[in-house]
């Protein structure tokens, strides 16, 4: 892609403000080139798809193609339900939903459908679960978080296409009896309490998404 193609583009410019400052900044990202950086940018928003609607145009889908050619993961978390079938219809890779939750448990339009989950299990990918109790549940507490995990466990039964999201940065309330990072003990006691093993907790919270990244980063 050349760099020329996008300039003047309000994308571009938006893409700018999104590039974080290492990847412009920092030397050890000298070898990666500008178009690269930008489009990285442009990925990281809606700004890729159609202004009147919420699918991804010509021009979004040929993003996605070269971003995954790159190297980079597509996360469909801050996305809409059009826009997710979109990207499967042209991914080529894993793609991953770094933090959402099943909306069969908590109906909340950032959470994933079964269809939504299933698919993301077939290229691969995984989901990591979100802990903003707007998107685990009513008045969640650490039961209500293991019931998400344990829906997507009934679709994959091996469990290797969940992970954990936390989203801690960008919440405000979380479900009863977690406080923070230093929680994450205590909802590994409550999954094996209601039944996982720690082979599917080691997955969960270390493999699963490490094997996506060695296999689209590395």
């Amino acid at each position: 892609m050349a760099f020329d193609y996008f300039y003047g583009n309000e994308s571009m410019q938006f893409a700018f403000y999104r590039i974080p400052k290492t990847l412009m900044l920092d030397p050890q990202f000298d070898h990666v080139s500008l178009d690269a950086k930008l489009l990285y940018g442009l990925l990281l928003d809606r700004t890729a798809m159609s202004m009147e609607n919420n699918w991804f145009d010509d021009q979004g889908r040929a993003y996605i193609k070269e971003a995954q050619r790159l190297g980079m993961v597509i996360d469909v978390s801050h996305i809409s339900d059009e826009a997710f079938w979109d990207i499967m219809d042209v991914t080529q890779a894993p793609v991953i939903a770094t933090h959402s939750n099943s909306r069969a448990v908590c109906n909340h339009s950032r959470n994933l459908t079964d269809d939504m989950f299933a698919q993301i299990c077939k290229t691969g990918g995984v989901a990591g679960f979100n802990l903003c109790d707007d998107f685990v549940g009513t008045s969640p507490d650490l039961d209500t978080c293991c019931d998400h995990f344990l829906h997507f466990m009934e679709l994959d039964p091996d469990g290797k296409h969940i992970a954990l999201g936390g989203d801690l940065d960008g919440v405000d309330v979380l479900p009863k009896g977690f406080t923070g990072i230093e929680s994450y003990p205590d909802l590994a006691d409550c999954l094996m309490t209601r039944g996982l093993s720690e082979d599917n907790l080691h997955d969960i919270f270390w493999k699963n998404a490490l094997g996506v990244m060695k296999r689209c980063c590395i």
